[in-house]
């Protein structure tokens, strides 16, 4: 069984500690998202040769890589725009890949349509962009995923587009699935198109990216259901806050292990 953790779970730490920390609690995987300081090394030659002179050396291996949340938009009705969009997701697909990660999760788009277009034309443009995106992943061994979102607008397009572009994955974000009350809507499913998780917690309204056990969430229902559906790939953290503040880095690094663990094995 594959555990990862998020890089992003200690903004302050280095790299190399949060790597260091992740080893030692037992993660036998990472994710990272292209924000942030991450983002920054990601997007330049120099940065991301360091970045991955880091990563290789600390033994371990990436499950996913998020693209950047706001970026120009695929849902934009200027062609130009769109093409600027695709070819910037392709070139974090090519990140992703010379990390050796799995998946590349993307956003369908960032809070609102584009209102230059009817709904049907933006969702097409998101959809032919989608495809495009996903096809280059094909290409270069990497997943595309399409994220849930917790707004009403997105589920519908996230639908459309897993159904009208076989080739893309689906990452099932587990707030934002409680904070939009569609547990049923993904897992009745998608499950079978899941190669990507992303596993936090939360009270039911704010995306609060909690521990496991921190929030609302039924663990124990979400694990028995995704086991029953199949699901067999990595089971991957994406952690922001931590009521454990004043704690070590290794210490919640070992709670976000073990709260996972208990996610995994029903006991929590």
């Amino acid at each position: 069984m594959n555990y990862a953790c998020n890089m992003n779970l200690l903004p302050g730490a280095s790299f190399e500690q949060k790597l260091a920390c992740a080893a030692a609690a037992g993660f036998s995987h990472i994710n990272d998202s292209a924000t942030g300081a991450a983002g920054e090394r990601l997007m330049s030659e120099r940065g991301f040769s360091e970045y991955l002179s880091i990563f290789k050396a600390s033994g371990l291996k990436m499950d996913w890589l998020h693209a950047p949340f706001v970026m120009v938009r695929p849902d934009s009705s200027n062609a130009e725009e769109r093409a600027v969009a695709v070819a910037c997701q392709k070139m974090y697909v090519e990140r992703a890949a010379e990390l050796g990660a799995a998946t590349l999760v993307i956003h369908p788009f960032f809070e609102h349509l584009d209102e230059k277009h009817s709904v049907e034309e933006a969702y097409a443009c998101v959809s032919a962009c989608c495809r495009e995106i996903a096809l280059h992943g094909k290409k270069k061994g990497v997943a595309v995923a399409l994220e849930n979102m917790p707004y009403k607008e997105h589920h519908e397009l996230v639908v459309k587009c897993l159904d009208e572009v076989p080739e893309l994955g689906f990452c099932l974000d587990t707030g934002h699935a409680e904070i939009a009350k569609n547990w049923d809507m993904w897992l009745d499913k998608y499950i079978p198109r899941i190669c990507a998780l992303h596993i936090h917690d939360n009270d039911g309204e704010g995306d609060l990216h909690y521990y496991p056990g921190e929030g609302k969430i039924d663990w124990r229902a979400f694990s028995r259901r995704l086991k029953a559906g199949g699901f067999a790939g990595t089971w991957s953290l994406e952690i922001l806050r931590s009521r454990m503040d004043d704690a070590k880095p290794e210490e919640i690094f070992r709670k976000a292990f073990d709260r996972l663990d208990k996610v995994v094995k029903e006991n929590i």
